[in-house]
C-alpha cells in the first residue's frame, strides 16, 4: 500500500501535480530565505519560476492553490494568512530540493 501523505487519509495520495511541487518549493524557498510566507513573498517566489511551467500568479490562482493545499494538508494558513508547511509538506519539499540541488551539482560536475 502507498504511504499517504495527507493528514489522517488512509487512502493513497494522489500525485502531486507539477504546479503543487512548484508552489511547494517556493514555499520552501520563502522560508529558507527566512521571510515571512506570505502572499506577496510567495508570488515573487513564483515569478522566478520559468513562463514555461505555466504557473498563473494572479490573486485568485495563488488562493485556488494555497487552499487545494491546504485540503491536502501541506500547509497551514494561519489567522493573519500567513502560510506554513505542515510536516508533510516539508518533508516532501525537502525530498524535492534535495534531488534539485544534486541535479544542479551533476550538471555542474560534467
Amino acid at each position: 500500500m502507498t504511504k499517504s501523505w495527507r493528514k489522517n487519509d488512509n487512502h493513497p495520495a494522489p500525485a502531486m501535480t507539477q504546479a503543487m511541487e512548484n508552489y511547494l518549493l517556493s514555499i520552501y524557498l520563502v522560508e529558507e530565505e527566512d521571510l515571512p510566507v506570505t502572499n506577496v513573498n510567495l508570488v515573487q517566489q513564483l515569478r522566478r519560476v520559468p513562463k514555461t511551467e505555466g504557473l498563473g500568479t494572479s490573486l485568485p490562482s495563488v488562493s485556488g492553490m494555497l487552499r487545494r493545499m491546504e485540503r491536502e494538508g501541506l500547509i497551514r494558513i494561519g489567522e493573519k494568512r500567513d502560510i506554513k508547511l505542515t510536516n508533510s509538506g516539508t518533508l516532501l519539499a525537502e525530498k524535492m530540493i534535495t534531488r534539485h540541488r544534486l541535479a544542479a551539482l551533476m550538471i555542474v560536475d560534467l
